[in-house]
């Protein structure tokens, strides 16, 4: 049963990244459409093609996350080959063999978070100034 739960949990997950979903996502920057505020520097940079230093597409929030994903992957790799080798290596001590599992399936279940978290940083960043 647990291997079952775990098997549709995981197409889950894959299935809600693989299938974009459309959102009802609110304007932060209604107030372009008014007469006051239509000089100011935000509104006159909406809708250009101009790049914002901070969350513009190659940004510095962007680029901190994609660094963050990066070593956090790279750890994570290098866990997953240490667990690996501990499972291997634990000459059928249950404990040792219990421990390496945890590790791999905590270390996946971390990469997965990591994913998603950079994906949603990426459509945040992308909805503040299209």
């Amino acid at each position: 049963m647990r291997k079952i739960v775990i098997a549709v949990s995981s197409l889950v997950v894959f299935a809600a990244m693989a299938i974009p979903s459309s959102v009802l996502a609110y304007d932060p920057l209604p107030v372009c459409t008014d007469t006051q505020a239509a000089g100011s520097a935000v509104c006159t940079d909406k809708g250009n093609n101009t790049s914002d230093p901070l969350t513009g597409q190659n940004g510095l929030l962007h680029g901190i996350a994609t660094i963050i994903a990066v070593v956090s992957g790279i750890i994570a790799i290098i866990i997953i080959l240490t667990a690996g080798l501990r499972y291997v290596t634990s000459g059928g001590d249950a404990a040792g063999i219990k421990s390496a599992k945890d590790a791999i399936i905590a270390t996946v279940v971390g990469l997965v978070i990591i994913e998603l978290s950079d994906a949603i940083i990426s459509f945040v960043l992308g909805r503040i100034l299209p």
